[in-house]
């Protein structure tokens, strides 16, 4: 059961970091791929220790999804701070 799950996850990160690549070449922003690739790789990561039987591993297995989320935080609240810098000089 466990192989079947890490299997669909995997199978759907794939398809949904293509989903997104296609999307993002349509527009010519290719380079943006990077950063929604990175979190969803690190989360499905870390997903998947998390349901493996191991101790240890659902440990690391925490410790990537909440990488992913602070990598995802981070992005968007350096981009807001970028974004208001043109009214700071007012």
């Amino acid at each position: 059961m466990v192989y079947f799950q890490i299997t669909l996850i995997v199978l759907s990160s794939f398809l949904g970091v293509t989903a997104i690549g296609n999307i993002l070449s349509k527009f010519g922003r290719r380079d943006l791929l990077v950063h929604f690739l990175t979190p969803i790789i690190f989360y499905s990561f870390g997903f998947v220790l998390r349901i493996s039987k191991v101790e240890p591993l659902i440990d690391i297995g925490y410790y990537f999804t909440d990488i992913s989320f602070l990598i995802l935080y981070s992005i968007f609240s350096v981009g807001i701070i970028i974004g208001q810098i043109k009214y700071w000089k007012k």
